[in-house]
This record gives structure tokens, sequence and C-alpha cells, in this order.
């Protein structure tokens, strides 16, 4: 069974929509932070503790979850909260994850499996893409 991905970020709860200007390339699903020659850049550290800020697809020009944001663009991202559900990236090769484990930052903008340092969210699905050439989607829990 194939299983369907939400065309949303957001999959349950709410958050704070805000907006700036792309340092570099975000896809929707990228955990963003303040930085860059500009404004917004994908989060850069792994491990630590983070603003649940995530790029989101910007509806209102068109865009899906696919379209990613380039240098200079304005990037439309949400700031969630304890609890909220949502779709973010997972690297390529990263390690398997199981539904429930623990998930920390990566420092690219995406999540990993937790091993070390803060927990951002938990896993709320079992996905292997280890041995995946591509980012994927991962829908999590924010902690």
């Amino acid at each position: 069974m194939v299983k369907t991905r939400s065309s949303r970020i957001m999959l349950l709860g709410d958050f704070f929509t805000k907006e700036g200007k792309a340092s570099s390339n975000i896809n929707p699903g990228h955990f963003v932070e303040f930085g860059g020659t500009n404004d917004l850049q994908k989060q850069s550290s792994a491990n630590e503790v983070v603003r649940p800020a995530i790029a989101l697809d910007n509806t209102l020009e068109g865009k899906t979850l696919n379209d990613e944001y380039v240098e200079g663009d304005h990037v439309v991202y949400g700031v969630a909260y304890t609890g909220c559900e949502v779709q973010v990236k997972l690297p390529a090769n990263a390690a398997a994850v199981v539904k429930g484990d623990k998930l920390a930052m990566n420092g690219d903008g995406c999540v990993k499996k937790w091993t070390t340092g803060h927990v951002v969210g938990f896993a709320l699905e079992s996905i292997d893409n280890s041995a995946g050439s591509t980012e994927v989607f991962i829908n999590m829990e924010i902690l």
C-alpha cells in the first residue's frame, strides 16, 4: 500500500505565520533560522535547541510542497508549538526512523533520529531513508 502524503506542512494544530527573505535555497518542510546575507537560512546547528520555525509552501503564489524557495525569494514559514503535528524533511542516507523515535536537528534544515543533544520532536511514522538519495518528508510531533 502506498502512503498518501498530505499537501500541507501543518497536519494538526496551528502556527504563527511569518515571512522572511531566503539567504539560500530552502524547501517546504525545512526548519529555518535567522541568518545569511538576507534574512532566513536552513537551520544549521545539529543537535541544538531550535525555534520550531518551518518553511511552508507558498499557496498564495500557487506553490506546492515540491516548489523550492531560491535565494532572494520571500519565504513563508510557520512557528509551531508543542503538540503540533507537521511534515518535515528527513535527509538522504538518514538512519531508519521508527514511529515514536526521538528526533533531533541534522544541521541542514532536516531532522534525524536522535542520538545526542536536544530532542525537537517525535516520529509519527516509520521511514527508512538509509539508502535514499534525496530528502523525504516525515510526520513528526513538535516537542
